[in-house]
């Protein structure tokens, strides 16, 4: 089957429109947080939600060309990360650990780490290598699961 340019591209701008309403979570934080702590915890809800969306590029239920709107998400929102962790603001509902004051910068490198990590998918998105695809998602993961081994205390809710 012959697919059209332009049926191609409508398709993608679908994706990108389905994965945009997946990626604009607003009050999924908990019901107590209020302030940064609620700011940070809908943050690391969209970075979940990117996650898996590149899950589904990564299984082939998205188009590899979807990954790059995704990724500028995860780039947009490590920014973020460094400063909705200010000192003191660990206390429940977060499950940030305070060791993040007295390890600041490494927590830091973490988030750069993380834009790092996202900023190789727009270029293998663009030659459609899904290996390297698989490659760099992984990496992605393995920077947000170091960083919440050191940086996040599991609470009970």
């Amino acid at each position: 089957m012959v697919v059209s340019k332009s049926t191609k591209t409508k398709i993608l701008s679908l994706f990108v429109i389905v994965v945009s309403c997946l990626l604009s979570v607003s009050s999924v934080a908990h019901p107590d947080a209020k302030g940064v702590v609620k700011e940070r915890m809908v943050t690391m809800k969209a970075l979940a939600s990117s996650m898996k969306a590149l899950n589904q590029v990564k299984s082939g239920l998205m188009p590899i060309a979807a990954s790059s709107k995704i990724s500028e998400k995860i780039i947009e929102l490590s920014k973020l990360i460094p400063e909705q962790f200010p000192t003191g603001t660990y206390a429940f509902p977060s499950e940030a650990s305070p060791k993040i004051d007295s390890e600041r910068v490494r927590f830091e490198r973490m988030a750069a780490k993380l834009r790092e990590a996202a900023s190789t998918i727009p270029k293998i998105a663009q030659a459609g290598d899904l290996n390297k695809f698989t490659s760099s998602f992984k990496d992605i993961g393995k920077t947000c699961s170091a960083c919440h081994r050191a940086f996040r205390v599991k609470r009970q809710r």
